[in-house]
């Protein structure tokens, strides 16, 4: 990764910040990684949540295989029930409008 690569994902994740807009690197990135000297959102439990809250608007939990549900309820436990709850808040105050 050269040094515009690494400026320009700095100002990709600072402008998401401003607006409180959660963003995550995917793809080969350690959890806990950092890009100079700011550290990034990568694939993380929250990160597993936030594309399952998309996944409960889009396909009703009837059409749900088995495998969805136990993958859903392990990321759940891992982050946190409370923790769940208070992220999945977040995502309906930001996807309302």
């Amino acid at each position: 990764m050269n040094d515009l690569h690494i400026e320009l994902i700095h100002q990709l994740f600072g402008e998401a910040d401003k607006i409180n807009m959660p963003l995550w690197l995917q793809g080969g990135w350690a959890s806990d990684a950092s890009i100079g000297d700011k550290l990034l959102r990568c694939i993380s439990w929250e990160a597993i949540l936030w594309d399952y809250f998309y996944y409960i608007e889009e396909v009703p939990q009837s059409q749900w295989r088995s495998k969805d549900f136990f993958s859903f309820a392990l990321a759940k436990e891992s982050f946190g029930e409370a923790a769940t709850q208070h992220l999945h808040e977040q995502f309906k105050r930001q996807h309302a409008s």
